[in-house]
């Protein structure tokens, strides 16, 4: 093999590569019976569990061929709402410039309450969207009377 010219022992060592190749495609021999065509279910013995108790746990249905019931979503904004009206609030009794969040806290909140109640149950977070509208109208009466008390400290001689 030495005494070859470099591009003959490319070529075999390509034609040895292929071989293995082959080889690793072509699947193994059968050793037995595969673990996958036995009934996963049955009893330590191997006999299979009586026809009585079901492989799986039936889920909630209201017949047999009925689709599952629709689950009720809570909706994207109601948390958006109770955030704003907290930051609104919190955030402008601490430094004045997150009050700005409380009108926008009061309108997204008044939009999510209107959006849920016209879905019919299929939405949720009401609660969340009534906490953000009360937090935002709270926090927009503190910016009304900061604006307020400004215009009258500008205004005063």
């Amino acid at each position: 093999m030495s005494d070859l010219d470099p591009s003959e022992r490319w070529r075999e060592l390509d034609a040895s590569d292929r071989r293995s190749d082959r080889a690793r495609d072509e699947p193994a021999p059968s050793s037995g019976p595969s673990p996958y065509e036995s009934y996963p279910w049955g009893a330590v013995d191997g006999s299979p569990l009586p026809l009585s108790y079901p492989p799986f746990p039936a889920g909630p249905h209201r017949g047999p061929l009925s689709t599952p019931a629709a689950v009720p979503v809570q909706h994207p904004s109601a948390s958006v709402a109770l955030t704003l009206g907290v930051i609104g609030l919190a955030g402008g009794v601490l430094c004045y410039v997150p009050l700005l969040a409380a009108p926008v806290a009061v309108l997204t909140g008044r939009r999510v309450v209107r959006e849920i109640d016209a879905s019919g149950g299929a939405l949720t977070g009401r609660g969340a969207a009534v906490a953000g509208l009360v937090l935002g109208s709270l926090g927009s009466a503190v910016l009304a009377l900061l604006v307020a008390a400004l215009v009258y400290w500008v205004a005063s001689p």
